[in-house]
């Protein structure tokens, strides 16, 4: 997934397509997206990495 660079104490921004449904109570229904970054946030974890993470939630007025 990533080559050897040495990340412990370096920042790493990730920015996400976390766009996930939700029901009308705001739960979220479907956790695919989520799952499939989870492996790339813990292998950043692993190496030492400090992780923020970027994305949104809706779109603009609802369109």
């Amino acid at each position: 997934m990533f080559d050897k660079t040495d990340l412990k104490g370096k920042t790493v921004l990730l920015r996400l397509d976390l766009n996930v449904p939700v029901d009308d109570a705001h739960n979220v229904t479907d956790f695919t997206r989520i799952d499939r970054v989870k492996p790339t946030v813990l292998a950043l974890r692993e190496r030492g990495a400090k992780i923020v993470i970027l994305s949104h939630f809706g779109r603009p007025k609802g369109k």
